[in-house]
């Protein structure tokens, strides 16, 4: 079974471990209500991680 792989949606990076992501920090505002929630933050570029929905 594949493991589970995290996108950023700014910088396009991609990780195969949540524990390679920053916390989000003011999850509030950088979300739209009934928004998609994000996995984390990028630590590269800050912008917020989404799980990458196979198939």
């Amino acid at each position: 079974m594949a493991s589970q792989q995290y996108e950023c949606g700014n910088c396009a990076l991609i990780l195969g471990d949540e524990e390679q992501m920053n916390e989000i920090r003011d999850l509030e505002q950088r979300i739209d209500p009934g928004g998609v929630v994000p996995a984390g933050e990028c630590p590269e570029c800050g912008a917020l991680m989404y799980v990458v929905e196979s198939g």
